[in-house]
């Protein structure tokens, strides 16, 4: 019997028959807001994970980096806002779970469609970590005027993916055995973190012009890494004919540093009315070589060639140019409610594998009668990769105050499907073309400021 058809009707969830704690939390949270898309962790390895990552308030609310990053965040996404309050030190702890589901279509005796059967589940996460520390001084003639430094995650290429391949067994009479043992597993594992400084500084330039607005430039260096990965085909036994025939791999390739600029301004047009608008150059990071290749068919990134060589190898990342403008809107005689929009605009310099797309963000806050603010937001942008599903991000989160120490947490979350073909086949296998790949994740943040 073909392998992945054996495999869902005994075990839906190969790599483990109990998924356990983590897969039930995801499994509501995804019952919760099944209308929210996120996804393609698979693709990681080519184009790296935008990780919709900044300041815990500003991710909470629908990512309005722009117009709501504070701390040492300000130094990447909006230095003209490095005016604003005194010296902070920040540290800001973030952690990414994935949870990625594979089935195949099940069709019965009469070949009618039944259920789309799970063949392979997992899950993996990746943790992130930012610091940094700004500063605002007022100067005579010159107005306040604010600098900052940080260091903050930019992408990565993590991806993980483990399937359990069981064969049949015929039992004898009064035999106790299992009819679908293990008889191996394949693996595909990518490792590799782009980290990035960012020193900005801004200038309120109400003083010097009687124009009650404040400009920035931020300088962003993007440290040099190496990404790894690994590919095995293990099997349990000498003669399987179930697994695939692909050789085992490792291998590495450095990825070398690089650099952009962010420049940004913004300044009130009414009383309770905000505008603010941001620049940020493209970088593209490649490795000494590189080399991949596109499936005709489909447009998806290939792994493997016809010959079962693995097709990827080295880097060619690319950090579109970012162009962004918000507005947000701060009301109620106490101002205790403010609504934030923003527009991005990413491009790629006319990429062969990329195209350009658009963000909108919408996201608020809310405070309550004891002073403790309520976040959240969507973001919807379209995505890079030519027959991908738009992405949409549910986000929401909350803080506290406690003397000058400042404590914010959030989060996001979505979930995204799409069709692939299967990333090990084995010759002569009977089954559809593409898989269906199911796909949530989940991203928490945990930040800690200190005012002074």
């Amino acid at each position: 019997m073909n392998r992945k058809l054996f495999t869902q009707k005994s075990t839906p969830y190969t790599k483990t028959n109990l998924p356990g704690k983590s897969f039930s939390t995801l499994l509501v949270l995804s019952l919760l807001v099944t209308q929210f898309l996120m996804g393609q962790s698979l693709f990681n390895r080519f184009t790296g994970a935008d990780l919709f990552n900044g300041s815990v308030s500003s991710s909470a609310m629908g990512a309005t980096h722009l117009l709501n990053s504070n701390g040492s965040w300000q130094s990447r996404y909006n230095p003209a806002s490095l005016t604003k309050g005194g010296a902070v030190i920040d540290l800001q702890l973030s952690r990414l779970n994935v949870f990625e589901r594979r089935s195949m279509p099940v069709r019965d005796s009469f070949d009618e469609f039944l259920t789309h059967a799970d063949y392979a589940a997992n899950t993996y996460n990746t943790n992130f970590i930012h610091a940094g520390i700004t500063y605002k001084q007022f100067i005579t003639g010159l107005g306040d005027v604010g600098v900052g430094i940080s260091l903050s995650p930019l992408s990565h290429f993590n991806y993980d993916y483990s399937e359990e391949v069981r064969g049949s067994y015929r039992t004898e009479d009064g035999e106790y055995a299992g009819k679908d043992p293990v008889v191996g597993f394949q693996k595909l594992n990518t490792q590799g973190m782009q980290r990035m400084v960012s020193f900005g500084a801004g200038w309120h330039l109400q003083n010097l012009f009687q124009f009650n607005g404040s400009v920035g430039l931020s300088f962003n260096q993007v440290l040099g890494s190496e990404i790894t990965e690994t590919v095995q085909v293990d099997s349990l036994y000498a003669d399987v004919i179930n697994l695939s025939t692909y050789p085992d791999l490792v291998q590495s390739a450095k990825i070398p540093s690089g650099n952009f600029i962010t420049v940004s301004a913004e300044f009130p047009l009414l009383a309770y009315i905000k505008l603010a608008a941001s620049y940020e150059s493209a970088v593209t990071i490649k490795s000494d070589s590189f080399y991949w290749e596109r499936d005709s068919a489909n447009g998806f990134y290939q792994f493997w060639t016809d010959s079962s060589t693995y097709v990827p190898s080295g880097i060619n990342f690319i950090k579109p140019e970012k162009s962004t403008l918000g507005i947000s809107y701060t009301g109620g005689e106490n101002k205790n409610i403010s609504i934030h929009l923003e527009a991005d605009l990413l491009q790629y310099d006319k990429h062969q594998d990329l195209r350009d797309t658009k963000n909108v963000k919408f996201g608020f806050e809310y405070l309550t009668q004891r002073g403790t603010p309520v976040r959240g937001g969507l973001v919807y942008t379209g995505s890079p990769l030519p027959g991908m599903n738009p992405v949409s991000i549910f986000t929401f989160g909350s803080g506290k105050t406690i003397n000058n120490i400042q404590i914010d947490f959030g989060g996001n979350y979505g979930i995204q499907s799409y069709n692939h073909p299967d990333l090990f086949p084995v010759s002569g296998d009977i089954r559809p073309d593409y898989d269906l790949v199911r796909e949530s994740q989940l991203q928490l943040h945990l930040s800690v400021q200190y005012l002074w």
